[in-house]
């Protein structure tokens, strides 16, 4: 048997200013910038494992430790518009980038030591997402549709192990202050994980493909 346990205890906080310019009923224009998110993880992780044979012999291992670090995440810069082009229907649409590379480890030496590596593993990245809501005339009835993107922050990761969501839903106005909505959300995205050493040994590999519904 195998047997790895991870508890992690996580604080941070960060400041987002945003800035919404409105024309009328007819169109809207926003800009958002978050500043870099500085978080303090304290773990405590253990490893354990035992092997029996044949010949009576075995093998037993067990490793119990705390670790303490911090990490600051890069700025991120979004915008976003909605668009009414005639009565009944909403276009938006928003995009946020997030340049990868600035993040780092902090309050930990040894950890520190790998942030040149860090600039060399990860990228910067453009997420994106459209949508829309239409009024169904003559009624109270609302319905919805979006899908956005999120590409893998890791360098020479290809398309397929990003992040593609499509939502859909509904919802149905009872008064002039009360709405009741339905909406489902189906994400996927691929990847994979070496169970054994590291990737360059290639020893056990997983190729995954996750879907997720809510």
């Amino acid at each position: 048997y195998y047997d790895n346990a991870l508890t992690s205890e996580l604080s941070g906080a960060n400041v987002m200013f945003g800035f919404m310019y409105r024309y009328e009923d007819i169109a809207r224009f926003g800009l958002t910038i978050k500043t870099p998110t500085s978080i303090t993880v304290h773990e405590t992780y253990s490893n354990a494992g035992q092997s029996a044979f044949d010949d009576t012999t075995g093998y037993y291992y067990a490793y119990d430790a705390n670790n303490d670090y911090g990490i600051t995440t890069p700025w991120v810069f979004g915008a976003g518009a909605s668009f009414t082009p005639f009565e009944g229907l909403l276009l938006s649409g928003q995009i946020e980038y997030t340049d990868w590379t600035q993040i780092q480890w902090t309050d930990n030496s040894d950890l520190e030591n790998e942030n040149n590596l860090l600039k060399q593993e990860f990228r910067s990245t453009l997420n994106y997402a459209v949508g829309g809501e239409f009024e169904i005339p003559k009624t109270e009835l609302r319905v919805r549709a979006g899908y956005s993107f999120k590409p893998s922050a890791y360098v020479g990761d290809p398309s397929s192990f990003g992040q593609t969501t499509i939502t859909a839903g509904a919802g149905v106005l009872l008064q002039d202050n009360v709405m009741v909505d339905v909406a489902a959300m189906f994400g996927s995205f691929k990847t994979y994980h070496n169970n054994y050493g590291d990737a360059a040994f290639n020893l056990s590999r997983t190729d995954e493909s996750i879907s997720t519904t809510n």
